[in-house]
């Protein structure tokens, strides 16, 4: 009796392990991962250049009190003019490469990145921050001076109680930008998937070019 027991906790843990490492593998989107990308969408998409919004208007540019204004609506993201981002309606599938490797070790993420395809998901599940607004690429909005770029987000990737995700920030000629990579990591803790570690990813390494 005890060895039956035995083997059927064996068995019940062993799939189990086989559900955090391919439940993120399917076509299908869980509560999980849209509860991350709330996070994505609302926090780590943020705006770094306010010189344009309607709080700066009244004050003197370069002066104590609008430098402070500037910085503190960098640093808690609390704008008054609306601002405009476009974003991939499907999450997209990164290669494995030596830095991302590297940084998933250093993060105790001990897994492989499967061969997945890109997923849609649906943005209707999701909400902006006030004053951050996500457009169509088609928008004519995408010529203004408040539209802060253009994003896409990766699959997401579970190990035990982790999760890693990556942000990529698209090069942007008109704004002599090159854009932006980051890893994010991500903890469950009471039923909420905080933000652990955030580290930016190079464009090289080695001499070796990180194509995402």
């Amino acid at each position: 009796m005890k060895k039956s027991k035995r083997i059927f906790i064996s068995v019940l843990l062993s799939f189990c392990a086989f559900y955090v490492f391919t439940s993120c593998d399917s076509g299908k989107l869980n509560d999980d991962d849209y509860k991350i990308l709330q996070d994505v969408v609302e926090n780590r998409i943020t705006v770094d250049d306010t010189e344009n919004d309607i709080s700066l208007k009244n004050l003197v540019k370069g002066s104590k009190e609008y430098n402070k204004k500037q910085l503190d609506m960098y640093l808690n993201q609390t704008f008054k003019s609306d601002y405009y981002y476009s974003l991939d309606d499907s999450l997209f599938v990164f290669k494995e490469h030596h830095f991302i490797n590297s940084v998933m070790r250093e993060n105790q993420f001990y897994r492989t990145i499967p061969t997945t395809k890109p997923v849609k998901f649906e943005f209707t599940k999701l909400h902006n921050k006030e004053h951050l607004i996500k457009i169509d690429k088609t928008s004519p909005l995408m010529k203004s001076e408040n539209y802060i770029g253009g994003f896409k987000i990766s699959r997401i990737y579970y190990f035990e109680d982790k999760a890693m995700v990556i942000l990529v920030q698209k090069p942007d000629a008109k704004k002599k930008s090159d854009g932006g990579r980051a890893v994010l990591f991500y903890k469950k803790e009471n039923d909420k998937w905080k933000l652990y570690r955030e580290m930016g990813i190079p464009f090289k390494y080695n001499n070796e070019e990180i194509v995402l």
